[in-house]
């Protein structure tokens, strides 16, 4: 017996958009826009060591790339007054 079904048309692909993990707000079909994983990844070092805080990364790439910076390393960061310079 012939199959006399006609072609289903074809569908375009639904292409998901997410915000970068590093916290930069870029869109992105991935995880990362590309090169900032690597980026994530320096500031992450930079923090491990000493070298930076993640006040010193909030000034580097703004509260949202050091939560991320911080949510990756399994902590959570929030700007101190200290940091912020304010008295209230």
């Amino acid at each position: 017996m012939a199959n006399n079904l006609p072609k289903l048309p074809s569908l375009p692909k639904i292409k998901t958009v997410n915000a970068c993990e590093c916290g930069c707000g870029g869109r992105t079909g991935n995880r990362f826009v590309p090169g900032h994983d690597a980026k994530l990844a320096g500031l992450i070092k930079r923090v491990t060591l000493g070298v930076m805080t993640l006040d010193d990364v909030a000034d580097y790439g703004g509260d949202s790339v050091a939560k991320a910076t911080a949510k990756a390393m399994g902590l959570t960061w929030e700007r101190t007054m200290e940091a912020t310079g304010t008295d209230n």
